[in-house]
């Protein structure tokens, strides 16, 4: 009697990383407000993902990967439970799809994770796959914005104004492009045009990790892309760009430096934690200069008077355009706000960004705009608990992508890339993410629904799979161990 055969899912391994890749190549070249689309899709080759290895999960692996999960659901969920939802200009204001934005948020990560089990997955393929769909929309736009105007026309035409109807452009033509969004062009703003080829930059990192006469097409490939990022950047270039491509080229110099020449890990962990403590006091410093509130309990006394009182303190903290819209965003964090006739501690679980509300007294609380920054836009998007769970994904995803680097048995170009991708989009979107692209449309975009992000996710899981020590790592140390402990004794 034949014994049926039974069904090897694993098979499939090839065909699931193909599925992957393929998905991976629409989100990086992005279609403005498919959010939904990429979300549906990431959760169906999740599903797939672990169909075809669940054989290969081990739970202790599987358990501390959780560990990474949790904040990021939580973050989701305080994202899609924040006020900042009612806000009609939201991306998906009464939209009956907001429980896709943790399931893609989720979906994303765990796929990188569990990729690596199907045995078939190269992360070589998967960069060339996001770096393209990235370069293919960087092209696009920047042939029709040359097409609509000329070469260097942020500087040419940087006082000119679009009037409709009487009515002045909200930007100067000098400070928008041209940009693809669900198959049509309209205009944005510069920032959010210059966040694509900034990225493509990196692309000149891994050169120095490629002979040339060995892989001439990956070369030329990894060349062509930053070329691209760089005419893209040449082409659109203005006062913002240029500040702003100084700081991106510095970030790639220290990234090439520090891979290039094999730098030892403790100048840069000592390196990393003075910084690190130099920020969290700045931001402690940042955020009770800007509790200003009237009858606000938590108000420090005579604080603002000692930054306004100095001349360099008060252009640092108060008097300039970034400043102002964090002091906009932090100011009365744990106040609360009358809403429906009953009071509520509104920034604390997010708020809107537009308009504002009626106290009892019919005047209008307060009105608030944008700050340009993916970290302190989470203030309204997600609440101040939000901040607090996406302040931890970012410090474990970097942190992992740097163990990656470290142990990972990829070829250095392949970990320079993923470095050096997670590292400028994430430094770029801090300085200058624009949640309002578009010009004359104020539809609101938040951080965590961006394409960009969505792929840091992605390589996220995929290091974190690959962040462990090598056990030959852990012998070595443990026999240096006992050696120097023999001879102290």
């Amino acid at each position: 009697m034949n014994e049926k055969k039974k069904f090897d899912l694993s098979n499939y391994g090839k065909a699931v990383c193909f599925i992957l890749l393929e998905i991976l190549a629409v989100l990086s070249f992005s279609l403005g407000s498919s959010f939904i689309f990429m979300a549906i899709l990431s959760f169906v080759i999740l599903v797939l993902i672990i169909l075809v290895t669940f054989r290969q999960i081990k739970a202790d692996g599987v358990a501390s990967f959780g560990f990474f999960l949790f904040p990021i659901l939580i973050f989701g969920l305080l994202s899609i439970l924040s006020y900042f939802k009612y806000d009609p200009n939201f991306i998906m204001y009464e939209s009956s799809f907001l429980f896709l934005i943790p399931i893609a948020l989720i979906c994303f990560a765990g796929s990188g994770y569990l990729i690596n089990l199907t045995g078939a997955f190269k992360i070589r393929y998967a960069l060339i796959v996001i770096y393209s769909g990235i370069a293919l929309l960087t092209f696009i736009n920047l042939l029709v914005t040359m097409i609509q105007f000329v070469p260097f026309y942020t500087l040419i035409y940087r006082d000119a104004y679009y009037y409709y109807d009487g009515a002045r452009s909200s930007a100067s033509v000098g400070n928008m492009a041209y940009f693809l969004v669900n198959f049509s062009m309209v205009e944005v703003s510069l920032a959010y045009f210059s966040y694509y080829p900034m990225i493509l930059l990196t692309a000149f990192i891994p050169l120095g990790f490629i002979k040339f006469k060995e892989n001439k097409k990956l070369f030329i490939t990894y060349l062509a892309f930053g070329v691209l990022g760089l005419i893209s950047l040449i082409f659109t270039i203005n006062k913002m760009t240029l500040l702003l491509l100084f700081g991106v080229a510095l970030l790639i110099g220290i990234i090439t430096i520090y891979t290039k020449f094999n730098l030892k890990t403790k100048p840069l962990k000592i390196a990393s934690v003075v910084i690190g403590g130099l920020a969290v006091l700045g931001f402690i410093f940042m955020f009770f200069n800007a509790q200003d509130s009237v009858g606000y309990a938590m108000r420090i006394s005579g604080l603002r008077n000692l930054t306004t009182g100095n001349r360099i303190f008060n252009r640092l903290f108060n008097s300039n355009r970034f400043a102002s819209a964090f002091n906009g965003i932090l100011d009365g964090t744990f106040a609360s706000r009358v809403i429906e006739g009953r009071s509520v501690l509104i920034k604390l679980f997010g708020y809107p960004i537009t308009g504002g509300y009626v106290d009892y007294f019919g005047a209008m609380t307060w009105k608030l705009t944008d700050s340009n920054s993916f970290f302190f836009d989470t203030f309204f998007t997600s609440g101040f608990f939000g901040v607090i769970f996406l302040t931890v994904i970012l410090i474990v995803g970097i942190r992992r992508v740097f163990l990656y680097y470290k142990y990972s048995s990829d070829k250095k170009d392949e970990k320079v890339m993923v470095l050096s991708f997670v590292l400028v989009s994430l430094a770029y979107a801090f300085l200058a993410y624009d949640a309002t692209p578009y010009i004359f449309d104020k539809t609101i975009v938040p951080f965590y629904m961006n394409n960009i992000f969505l792929i840091d996710l992605f390589l996220f899981g995929y290091c974190f799979y690959n962040s462990e020590k090598p056990k030959e790592v852990i012998v070595v140390e443990e026999e240096k161990k006992e050696k120097i402990t023999n001879e102290q004794e």
